[in-house]
C-alpha cells in the first residue's frame, strides 16, 4: 500500500519547531519569571528552575512526543492507546482520564484567548503610535473595563485558532509562507524608517523605480513567458474582466454615497478591490500546484482594467488643488494617464510578445527576472517606511470596511459564481488571488505617484496582508471540502 503523507502534519522541522515554542513558552515565562527569579533567591532559584527544565525537557518531552506519535490521534486516543498496553480495560480507564488533561487545555485555553487579544491589541496600538506616547496603566484600563472594546480582537483569536484545528498546521504554513513575509517587509521598513536608515527621499525614490521600471518590467516578463495562444480562455478572461468592473463600480458608487470625507473616495475604492495579482497570483498558484500557468490569464483579465480605473478614479477623485478643474480637462488628463501608464504599457508589450511568439534571449530574460524581483520588496519596504502610525488613527473605520470587502464580501460574492460556471482547481485559486489578497502595494505607489496621501491604501495594505493569511486559507479549505480544487 502507498504511504499517503496527511495534509494534517507539518511541512518542515522549523513549523515543528517554533509550534511547539510556541505552545511550551508561556506568557508566565516572559511577566513572571523574571519577578519569580527576583523575589526567590536569584542565581539559587536559576539553579532549581534550569534542573527542572532539564528533568522534564529529557524524560516528559521525549515520552509526550513518543506516545503521540505512536497513536497519532489527539489526547483521549493517545492516553486509551498507552493504558491499552496493559489491558483493553486499562485502555478505558486511560480514554476516561485523557479527560483531564483535555479539560485543563480548555481551561487555559480560555485565558488565553484573552490574553492574545490583549497582546493583539497591543500590537495594533503599538503600528498606529498609540500605544508609544500612553501611559501604559491607563491605557490597559481604557479598554479592559469597558464591555465589549476588545471583542473584535478576540472573533479575530478564535477565528483565527478554529482555522488552525480544521485546516490542520500543513494549510497554515503554505500560505504563511508567502504572506508573513510580505507582512515582515513591510514592518522592516517602518522599523529602518524609524531609525532613519531609511529616508522619506528614499520612500519617493522606490515609489518612483516600482511605477516606472520595475512593476511594468514585472509584468511583461509575465506575460511574454507565457504561451497566450496556447492557453487563452475566452469565457474566463471575460469572467475576471466582468467580476473586476462590476466589483469597481459598485464600489465607486457606494464610496461617493457614503464616506463623509471625500478627499479619500479614491483611496478608499483603489485599496478595496485592487488586488496583488501580479506579485502573488503566480506564487500563490504555483505553492498549492506546482506552476502558474493560468496566473497570466487572470492578470489579463484583471490588471489592464485594475490600472485604467485607478487612473481613472484617482484622477477624478482627487484631493489636490487640480481637482478644481472642469470634468472635461480631467478626463482628458485621464485618457492621458492610461495611454501613457507604465503598468499598461508593459501588459501591452508583454501581450504583443507573447502572440508573435518571439524568442526571449537567455541573457534578456535574466535581466528582466532580476528587474522584476525587484518590486515586491521595494514597494514593500516603501509602504511600511511610508506608514504613518498616527494618521492611520484618522482611517480606521473605512480601513476596516476596505479590508472585510478586500478580503471577505468580493470573495463570497464571485466565487460561487464562478463555481457555477464551472471553473475550478488553477482557474478558481487565481480568482481567489484575484478578488481575496492581499491590496498591492502598486496602489499605494500609485496613489503616491498621482498625487494622493496614500497613508490610507498603505494601512488597507498592512491589514489585508496581516489577516489574509486566514482568509485565503479559509477559502481554500471552502473549495477542497467542496471539491472545487485538488
Amino acid at each position: 500500500m502507498k504511504h499517503q503523507k496527511s495534509t494534517r502534519s507539518f511541512a518542515s522541522r522549523w513549523g515543528f519547531i517554533l509550534a511547539s515554542v510556541g505552545s511550551a513558552v508561556g506568557m508566565a515565562n516572559v511577566w513572571g519569571f523574571p519577578n519569580k527569579l527576583g523575589s526567590n533567591g536569584g542565581g539559587a532559584f536559576l539553579l532549581i528552575y534550569l534542573l527542572f527544565v532539564f528533568i522534564f525537557s529529557y524524560v516528559g518531552l521525549p515520552a509526550e512526543f513518543a506516545m503521540g506519535r505512536r497513536a497519532a490521534t489527539g489526547t483521549l486516543g493517545t492516553y486509551r492507546n498507552a493504558w491499552a498496553t496493559r489491558g483493553e480495560a486499562a485502555g478505558k480507564v486511560g480514554g476516561v482520564l485523557g479527560w483531564l488533561p483535555l479539560a485543563g487545555s480548555l481551561c487555559i485555553a480560555i485565558g488565553y484567548a484573552v490574553i492574545v487579544t490583549y497582546v493583539l491589541k497591543a500590537l495594533v496600538d503599538s503600528l498606529t503610535g498609540t500605544l508609544m506616547t500612553a501611559d501604559a496603566a491607563a491605557w490597559f484600563a481604557s479598554f479592559s473595563a469597558q464591555p465589549y472594546s476588545v471583542v473584535p480582537y478576540h472573533i479575530i483569536v478564535v477565528v483565527g485558532t478554529l482555522l488552525t484545528l480544521f485546516l490542520g498546521a500543513h494549510s497554515i504554513e503554505k500560505t504563511n509562507k508567502i504572506m508573513m513575509p510580505l507582512f515582515f517587509l513591510m514592518l522592516l521598513g517602518y522599523l529602518l524608517h524609524r531609525r532613519q536608515f531609511l529616508t522619506d527621499d528614499f520612500v519617493a525614490m522606490a515609489n518612483k523605480f516600482v511605477f516606472h521600471v520595475a512593476l511594468p518590467v514585472q509584468l511583461f516578463r509575465d506575460l511574454a513567458t507565457m504561451d497566450v495562444r496556447a492557453s487563452f480562455d475566452g469565457p474566463y478572461v471575460l469572467f475576471c474582466a466582468a467580476a473586476t468592473t462590476a466589483s469597481i463600480l459598485v464600489i465607486w458608487g457606494l464610496a461617493r454615497l457614503f464616506l463623509k470625507d471625500k478627499h479619500i473616495v479614491g483611496e478608499f475604492v483603489q485599496a478595496s478591490y485592487r488586488s496583488s495579482a501580479a506579485i502573488l497570483g503566480a506564487a500563490f498558484i504555483q505553492n498549492i500546484y506546482g506552476t502558474s500557468g493560468l496566473s497570466g490569464l487572470m492578470i489579463l483579465g484583471s490588471v489592464p482594467l485594475y490600472n485604467i480605473f485607478a487612473v481613472v478614479i484617482l484622477t477624478l477623485e482627487s484631493p489636490s488643488q487640480d481637482a478644481r478643474s472642469g470634468m472635461g480637462e480631467k478626463l482628458v488628463k485621464s485618457l492621458k494617464g492610461i495611454v501613457t501608464n507604465p503598468i499598461l504599457l508593459g501588459i501591452a508589450a508583454g501581450f504583443v510578445w507573447s502572440l508573435l511568439r518571439l524568442p526571449m534571449p537567455a541573457m534578456a530574460n535574466k535581466t528582466l527576472s532580476s528587474l522584476a524581483g525587484m518590486t515586491s520588496p521595494l514597494a514593500l519596504l516603501a509602504i511600511g517606511a511610508g506608514f504613518k502610525g498616527r494618521a492611520a488613527l484618522g482611517y480606521l473605520r473605512p480601513t476596516a470596511v476596505a479590508t472585510v470587502i478586500k478580503l471577505i464580501l468580493l470573495p463570497a460574492i464571485f466565487l460561487p459564481v464562478a463555481v457555477r460556471l464551472g471553473f475550478v482547481d488553477q482557474k478558481l485559486v487565481a480568482l481567489m488571488v484575484m478578488l481575496g489578497s492581499v491590496t498591492t502595494p502598486a496602489g499605494y505607489v500609485m496613489a503616491k505617484q498621482m498625487g494622493h496621501e496614500g497613508t490610507l491604501t498603505g494601512s488597507v495594505c498592512v491589514t489585508t496582508t496581516f489577516f489574509s493569511a486566514l482568509t485565503l486559507t479559509f477559502w481554500v479549505f471552502w473549495a477542497r471540502s467542496h471539491g472545487y480544487i485538488v
